[in-house]
């Protein structure tokens, strides 16, 4: 199992500056390992980024926080981070920060460019997603204590409905890479099997041991 790195060091420019509720953001033109999207820091003392503009090209140090509300730590981006430290960086060739190695752990290899092919692949994904999110809404009638919910809300219903279904598909099931054969679904493990029962399964601390009889 790949361990993800503690910290990151990256020398990118800054691509916006604001406020977010007390504190500040930062966003930055730098992606985590995975991540389509722009890498965005977020911190309460407005000192740390004192003198820093949109448009500066700091090196930057970040280390892994809090892990985000309803993430398992798989992936890079489950987690919030927090900042180390802020300074003037080198400008010239072998600056991309996708190629920079990790101080305290794995060095990562360098991410392949996106493509025409990766664009028309996510679209592909996100209407599947979208697809079944639809065949498992429509039709159905919620119903609360009161009763059916009024006709006038049930499309808003709908709708929130399958926009939430179609997030989860994408993000939980399509994009998940395929589990090795005899993997536990339920606890999210490689099974492992018994040199005495011939048993697929795993332990767990203080419980009898999961096995694919049990578990999906």
């Amino acid at each position: 199992m790949t361990t993800l790195p503690l910290d990151y060091h990256f020398t990118a420019p800054i691509t916006s500056k604001g406020k977010q509720g007390n504190g500040w953001k930062l966003e930055f033109d730098w992606q985590l390992p995975g991540s389509k999207f722009p890498f965005v820091l977020y911190g309460q003392s407005f000192e740390d980024i004192e003198g820093w503009d949109v448009g500066d090209r700091p090196s930057v140090h970040v280390a892994r926080g809090t892990l985000k509300s309803g993430k398992e730590g798989r992936y890079s981006t489950d987690y919030f981070y927090d900042l180390v430290s802020m300074e003037t960086g080198a400008q010239g060739i072998g600056e991309d920060p996708r190629l920079q190695a990790h101080a305290d752990g794995p060095e990562t290899p360098p991410e392949e460019p996106e493509t025409f092919q990766d664009h028309v692949q996510h679209r592909i994904q996100l209407g599947m997603a979208f697809n079944a999110a639809v065949s498992l809404v429509v039709g159905t009638v919620p119903t609360r204590e009161e009763g059916a919910i009024p006709e006038p809300d049930l499309d808003e219903w709908r709708l929130r409905r399958i926009r939430y279904l179609r997030d989860r598909l994408l993000n939980e099931i399509i994009l998940v890479p395929i589990a090795p054969p005899h993997w536990c679904y339920l606890h999210d493990v490689q099974n492992v099997r018994s040199s005495k029962t011939h048993v697929w399964g795993h332990t767990l601390e203080g419980r009898p041991p999961c096995t694919e009889e049990v578990s999906p």
